[in-house]
């Protein structure tokens, strides 16, 4: 009879949509065949592996926008700490500057989960252009500095100027990951 093997199949089928839904996002339905059950069993395997990722790059994204929300978080915090026992005017206004420019990196992440989004669609928006390397290396020594770790980063000038072609705000990202982990 035909009716057992399809219902074979179908319970299988069934099994790991129940599989999926309950959680076990690596269930896969078993294909020996090439009849409709099977098409949509190669179906079902298909979109649990497209959620599989989409749930890994969501997770991933999480991980990655909380640990690079937390550096000018911090850096607010410390400059908002340090204004209240400062009575010195240029010093609060160093403060207020370095505060405006954190938040306006607050900003430019909310930029970069847009543009994450829009990757995640297909839709790149990367614009490379001239960067002066020295001018990165520096402005992230300043930041960090801000941060008063107690460790000095220090910038050596550059023989001849180094041009780099690249999205700013990534190679910015970069750098400072690679000296805030070195300051940990």
């Amino acid at each position: 009879s035909l009716i057992l093997p399809l219902e074979r199949k179908i319970r299988l089928v069934r099994n790991g949509l129940n599989q999926v839904r309950t959680g076990n996002l690596d269930a896969r339905v078993q294909v020996d065949g090439e009849d409709e059950i099977d098409t949509l069993a190669l179906s079902f395997n298909g979109m649990a592996e497209h959620i599989k990722r989409l749930i890994e790059a969501q997770r991933e994204l999480t991980r990655a926008v909380s640990h690079e929300l937390r550096t000018p978080v911090a850096r607010i915090r410390f400059a908002v700490e340090m204004m209240a026992d400062e009575d010195d005017y240029d010093y609060r206004l160093q403060q207020v500057e370095q505060i405006d420019k954190d938040i306006e990196a607050l900003n430019t992440l909310i930029d970069e989960i847009m543009t994450y989004a829009k990757l995640e669609q297909g839709m790149p928006s990367i614009e490379f252009e001239d960067i002066d390397l020295f001018e990165v290396l520096d402005q992230v020594a300043v930041e960090t500095d801000a941060l008063k770790t107690g460790k000095e980063v220090e910038v050596l000038p550059m023989p001849v100027p180094v041009t780099v072609e690249a999205e700013r705000r990534y190679l910015h990202r970069v750098v400072q990951n690679l000296v805030g982990n070195a300051v940990r």
